[in-house]
């Protein structure tokens, strides 16, 4: 076999390799961490508030995993006339996320239901508001 037709095949072998990656990196399904990233970045500032917030309090909320009863516990301190919401996030599949209202409980923590949800990474992130002041806390937890 001459030189030519070895350059050659190496050159057609290099080119659909290439083609082969292309093709597979396209069909790659791509979870991103937010769709609104750009509306979250300019609202980073109150964020950074919420956070500074949640920081002064004298009772940091907290999450607890009961494996036997498959449900999370969340206490949030002074829980009395908030509103808000917890999103359960999972970091490699959006189509995973759930939001719950956060059901003001007194003193008593607030279940949360986690049999249906898969096994793995699970990041808790809680948002609330009450009398007139934000409020935001995050917690990554495995199931």
């Amino acid at each position: 076999m001459k030189w030519s037709y070895k350059i050659t095949l190496l050159y057609l072998g290099f080119v659909a390799l290439i083609l082969t990656l292309v093709i597979g990196s396209t069909k790659q399904k791509v979870h991103m961490v937010t769709e609104s990233y750009y509306q979250e970045e300019i609202a980073h500032d109150a964020m950074m508030e919420r956070i500074q917030n949640t920081r002064k309090l004298t009772i940091a909320p907290s999450i607890t995993y009961a494996h036997d009863a498959q449900e999370l516990q969340l206490f949030i301190p002074n829980s009395d006339n908030l509103e808000g919401e917890i999103l359960l996030y999972r970091p490699n599949d959006s189509e995973a996320d759930r939001e719950i209202l956060l059901a003001p409980t007194g003193e008593k923590p607030q279940s949360i239901d986690v049999a249906s949800l898969a096994r793995g990474l699970w990041r808790i992130q809680v948002t609330w508001e009450t009398a007139d002041t934000p409020y935001y806390w995050e917690k990554a937890i495995v199931l």
